[in-house]
């Protein structure tokens, strides 16, 4: 006798199983390594310790700290060829106009950045250096631009948000080249705001706010605001130019311990987010903490390379479930690797 079908195991075809999934590339988890060891040892430690380290333990401790910054802009910039690469090969999301756009912004910001670590500084490379972070926010702004047709809720706010600060970076990076500090520094205010809320938008997104990831984000934010209340309490009145060194937040300068509870939140729903249960959560948390590692307004094309790999992550997974607000079906052999 036949056994019933209903009763037999089901095989899962790979685009069934792998679909839904988004795997994290390595090359990006590498970066975010070179992030975090350039943010604990190249700007935190070096800056609070100070004069501190030994005149001769300086010069090995500056060229060791330097590794996080090179590993981080070498892996992030293969990530993020690799991620525009493949952002720009959907058709069904991205028409020809952006995908030309994405070659052209992203061919100038990868070219400056081969500059920027082949060339020695000089006045030309500056303004060679200037044009490239011009392109990076040019890149910024049309991968947001992507993703927010994607029309993918829980999604939309946070690019919107993102599609925002982008803007208004370019306009102080526009501010600064003509002499306008004052100007400059009312927007970069609203920026900081911007940067500071985008995780915030995210975090639902990612499961930061769901039955299990609330108490992961509690967790987490209470150890790192208790961190930073800490370290404020050793540094004292060196807090402030150190903290501005580590995260270039200057905004409540007057009254900087409100820092501390701020942090908290956004380190608090990214480190939630990347220790979900779920591989795209875990994808979208690595991708907000590698644009909190870069700081507020970058200004090294490194980490601005950094910035835009965490926005094109982010875009990929608004794309992997939709594209133009319609549902689409994303093969195994599309996800990153």
């Amino acid at each position: 006798m036949r056994d019933d079908p209903s009763q037999e195991p089901q095989t899962a075809t790979p685009s069934a199983t792998l679909g839904p999934i988004i795997r994290v590339p390595v090359f990006a988890l590498l970066a975010l390594a070179g992030v975090l060891f350039d943010l604990i040892f190249g700007r935190a430690m070096l800056l609070s310790l100070g004069d501190s380290i030994p005149a001769e333990s300086r010069a090995l401790w500056l060229r060791a700290s330097t590794f996080g910054f090179n590993l981080a802009t070498i892996a992030g910039a293969i990530a993020l060829f690799a991620m525009v690469s493949r952002i720009a090969r959907r058709g069904d999301a991205v028409p020809l106009i952006g995908r030309l756009a994405l070659a052209v912004f992203g061919g100038v910001f990868i070219a400056t950045l081969t500059v920027a670590l082949t060339e020695a500084p000089t006045i030309l490379v500056q303004r060679q250096l200037m044009l490239g972070r011009a392109g990076g926010y040019m890149l910024m702004s049309m991968l947001a631009v992507v993703g927010l047709r994607a029309g993918q809720r829980g999604m939309q706010l946070g690019l919107a948000m993102w599609a925002a600060m982008v803007f208004s970076s370019l306009v102080v990076l526009v501010l600064e080249v003509g002499q306008a500090p004052r100007l400059a520094g009312q927007v970069k205010v609203f920026n900081e705001a911007l940067w500071l809320l985008i995780p915030v938008a995210f975090a639902p997104a990612f499961g930061a706010f769901d039955a299990r990831g609330r108490y992961r984000t509690l967790i987490f934010g209470v150890v790192v605001t208790v961190g930073l209340l800490v370290w404020h309490w050793v540094l004292d009145e060196a807090f402030a130019p150190v903290f501005y060194g580590v995260f270039q937040l200057d905004a409540l300068r007057h009254t900087i311990a409100l820092y501390a509870p701020v942090l908290g939140i956004v380190l608090g729903v990214s480190l939630s987010a990347a220790t979900g249960r779920d591989a795209a959560q875990r994808m979208g948390g690595l991708a907000l903490l590698l644009a909190i590692g870069t700081g507020h307004l970058p200004r090294s094309v490194g980490m601005m390379v950094v910035q835009a790999l965490a926005l094109s992550l982010l875009v990929w997974h608004a794309l992997g479930k939709r594209a133009f607000g319609q549902p689409v079906t994303t093969n195994a052999s599309e996800l990153p690797l």
